[in-house]
């Protein structure tokens, strides 16, 4: 990184190098602070989005659950507070997934799609 610094004639590029190694260190609160925050970020706005980033990069929950580490380890609140709304998209999507199985099912048969409740493999609505 600081070749590529260097061939810029930054001013601020020994600083800049410095704060790096100390966020890749993970020694000092604000490193910590600033990686937690930069797993959480990406969080949002996936959330916001409804998962659909996720789904289109067909990030698993496990996937998703390893890079949201250093939120457990430094911020555990927050993790758990992600932990509710992790748990909240795998049922909306695993109710998608059924419920476009079971229209495309119907579809293949020359029934059309019912809009009714679906239940999951316990009994529990995923609706």
């Amino acid at each position: 990184m600081h070749r590529r610094l260097a061939k810029y004639d930054l001013t601020f590029g020994a600083e800049l190098r410095n704060l790096w190694l100390e966020y890749e260190a993970q020694e000092s609160l604000e490193s910590r602070w600033v990686r937690v925050l930069d797993r959480f970020m990406p969080f949002l706005v996936n959330l916001e989005a409804r998962g659909r980033n996720w789904q289109q990069q067909s990030i698993n929950r496990s996937q998703l659950l390893q890079v949201c580490q250093p939120i457990r380890e430094y911020a555990p609140e927050i993790y758990s507070w992600m932990l509710v709304r992790i748990e909240g998209c795998g049922r909306r999507m695993a109710y998608r997934c059924v419920k476009d199985a079971h229209a495309r099912s119907l579809e293949t048969e020359g029934g059309s799609p019912g809009c009714g409740r679906l239940s999951g493999p316990v009994g529990r609505s995923l609706h």
